[in-house]
């Protein structure tokens, strides 16, 4: 019983490590070919400023006024994206993960939050780059 409960724990920690390390691999791979802020610009999307205010680290106190942008900015490009891919569906789930992560941490590790949020960001960007790539085809 308790080999099968370790068995069990194990397993469920080398897929959360795999499912991680696979949506930050498609996130760094699209980041690198195109930025998608040509779709930021057409519909009004705010994650570049987002970004630029977690990487000045300009955002000491309003993380939740950042969240809440970035959750705009994720339900309006869900409402548009009309072909999920597996790879949109991947960083949708981690996209609420990440969500999660952020509610519980914000508060006790601020430090911890803004990296998440600069997670959620790339996730943000990834399905911006999708959005626009299904409105040139």
């Amino acid at each position: 019983m308790l080999t099968a409960l370790l068995i069990l724990v194990v397993s469920i920690g080398l897929f959360g490590y795999w499912f991680r390390y696979v949506c930050l691999l498609i996130v760094h791979t699209r980041r690198s070919e195109v930025d998608g802020s040509d779709i930021s610009s057409r519909i009004r999307l705010n994650y570049l400023e987002v970004a630029e205010q977690l990487e000045d680290g300009q955002a000491g106190y309003g993380l939740n006024r950042l969240e809440s942008l970035l959750d705009s900015d994720y339900r309006l490009l869900r409402d548009i994206l009309t072909r999920v891919s597996l790879e949109n569906r991947l960083l949708i789930c981690h996209y609420h993960v990440l969500r999660l992560w952020y509610r519980l941490t914000h508060w006790i590790a601020p430090t911890q939050a803004r990296v998440t949020l600069m997670e959620i960001t790339g996730i943000v960007r990834f399905l911006a780059v999708s959005v626009s790539e299904e409105s040139v085809s």
